[in-house]
């Protein structure tokens, strides 16, 4: 017969071996969990500004004026993260990204599905009172789309009132 001493011994291991399995399992469930909801917002955050841009791009083409500006407000951070707003060209069409700063694996995504006369810029768009800038971070103030027709090529990209 087992002396009383070894079975609570065996019975005190066994629980603190269950607890740490169920902390770490529940504390994984909640890092996905947590990292699903910021992808979500980011996704919604990128759809966003993708749906402003081609707003921007069809008044544009409409118009009868050459430039046209739209002041943008989005989120100041998510979850406490910080995030930044860049369009990337891939193969034939540009691609809005949000990310946040700190963790790269963690981005949203938006298609633009533009022809090749739409022409994304990052340099200055030669707007009195705009500066053009590469990309926008959360917490920007006076940040803007803008749009500008020449010929018949349209080009647009971010920038921030003076």
């Amino acid at each position: 017969m087992p002396s009383p001493i070894v079975s609570h011994l065996i019975g005190t291991t066994m629980l603190l071996v269950i607890m740490l399995v169920i902390s770490y399992y529940f504390t994984n469930f909640g890092t996905i969990m947590g990292v699903r909801a910021v992808e979500k917002e980011l996704n919604e955050i990128a759809e966003y500004i993708a749906s402003n841009i081609i707003d921007m791009i069809s008044l544009t083409n409409a118009s009868l004026s050459d430039t046209l500006l739209l002041e943008i407000d989005f989120p100041y951070e998510i979850n406490g993260y910080g995030y930044s707003i860049n369009i990337t060209k891939e193969s034939n069409h540009y691609i809005v990204i949000t990310r946040i700063e700190h963790i790269s694996i963690v981005e949203g995504k938006a298609i633009l599905p533009f022809s090749s006369q739409i022409i994304y810029s990052s340099l200055n768009p030669g707007i009195n009172g705009i500066e053009g800038k590469n990309g926008l971070y959360s917490g920007t103030r006076k940040a803007l789309i803008w749009c500008k027709k020449v010929g018949t090529e349209i080009y647009f990209g971010f920038g921030v009132r003076k």
